[in-house]
């Protein structure tokens, strides 16, 4: 029986602008980390799509190992010294289908709201120091 796919949606939250080649690994290094080099490639993940403008991206994996790429999302803070905030947005099974739920406004609102709300956090605690 083959494999079947699932693909997850995942937006990055933080203060500098992440480009695509920055989401791949800061996901994938936190599998291989957490997982080993045989559990990456069990997982079998895939960076499928990614939107610059709203800071979201598709990544492929077998429905078998979803939950262990969501584990992962729970250990990653930061990025160069810098906080990142990720979260997983939805779960689908097709390509287009979760393309269509990245770009659609319900979830472009959550992440922009999400994103004023921590930039104005990382504001008031930058100061501070």
């Amino acid at each position: 029986m083959s494999e079947r796919t699932r693909y997850l949606n995942i937006r990055f939250i933080s203060p500098i602008q992440l480009q695509e080649k920055d989401a791949w690994f800061i996901v994938s290094s936190e599998v291989r980390r957490i997982f080993g080099i045989d559990g990456a490639a069990e997982i079998g993940l895939f960076l499928s799509y990614f939107d610059n403008s709203n800071q979201g991206g598709i990544f492929r994996t077998s429905h078998k190992y979803v939950h262990r790429v969501r584990t992962c999302l729970c250990f990653i803070h930061s990025r160069h010294q810098s906080p990142l905030f990720l979260y997983s947005e939805n779960l689908s099974g097709s390509l287009k289908k979760a393309k269509t739920l990245l770009l659609s406004s319900k979830h472009v609102t959550r992440y922009q709201n999400l994103q004023k709300l921590l930039k104005h956090s990382w504001d008031h605690h930058f100061d501070d120091d």
